[in-house]
């Protein structure tokens, strides 16, 4: 390895930043080679991540659109601290474009920590309210839709919208992720709940993702190996 190569991803990246990783490895060089495999596992993250947003907003969307008659359910549904989210969005959309934006536009401004929220104790009744169960709806291909999968769902969306949050950021997620109140959960459990989550919502979404996952192949010993080669070649 070139012998500036520490020092480089000390300017580029800070000391600070990379505390996280000094605290799991041993020399420079490994801090550096856990650095760039992190990149690429987050990298190897980002189909997943996307698949799932885009399949979770569509199917609420879609499925509280056909419940209430409307595609503007906001008002019907969400608490005052939420739809003061979706009024701003409105405005923010309107004042770049000069005219109202269309529901559509609207769905894709929202950022993925409003839905975890969605998915709160204060919204149970609504998800669980008879005969439409609107949660088995949206979870169209889960296996037992029952009282506690609102609560599991809530989280599970919490611990994928932080890992969202690191990824996105370029922060640490090699050796896990928290939620807000939660414990840490390891890489690979976070991953498979991805896929599973995504397959309860939509099978062909999960089709579509596995012919683009990388994950496991890059989270391998034989893929950090590699990592580790190619930084050797410097």
């Amino acid at each position: 390895m070139h012998t500036d190569l520490y020092s480089a991803l000390e300017r580029i990246a800070s000391i600070p930043r990379l505390s996280r990783y000094r605290a799991s490895a041993d020399t420079d060089f490994d801090v550096v080679a856990l650095y760039c495999w992190n990149i690429a596992l987050a990298e190897s993250l980002m189909p997943a991540i996307a698949i799932l947003e885009v399949t979770l907003r569509n199917s609420v969307h879609r499925t509280i659109t056909n419940l209430e008659g409307t595609e503007w359910w906001f008002q019907e549904i969400l608490n005052p601290r939420s739809l003061a989210i979706i009024e701003k969005i409105q405005r923010d959309l309107e004042r770049r474009s000069g005219v109202a934006p269309s529901v559509g536009k609207v769905i894709a401004e929202i950022n993925f920590g409003f839905w975890p929220k969605l998915f709160a104790k204060s919204y149970h009744k609504f998800w669980w309210r008879y005969p439409d169960r609107p949660l088995a709806q949206v979870l169209a291909f889960h296996p037992n839709v029952a009282r506690d999968t609102r609560a599991t769902f809530e989280m599970r969306l919490e611990y994928f919208a932080a890992l969202r949050n690191r990824v996105m950021h370029q922060e640490a997620v090699f050796d896990g992720v928290t939620a807000i109140n939660r414990p840490r959960m390891d890489l690979d459990t976070l991953h498979h709940r991805l896929l599973e989550t995504i397959g309860w919502l939509d099978q062909d979404a999960l089709s579509i993702l596995m012919c683009l996952d990388r994950y496991p192949d890059v989270a391998s010993e034989d893929g950090r190996q590699h990592i580790v080669d190619l930084l050797r070649r410097l």
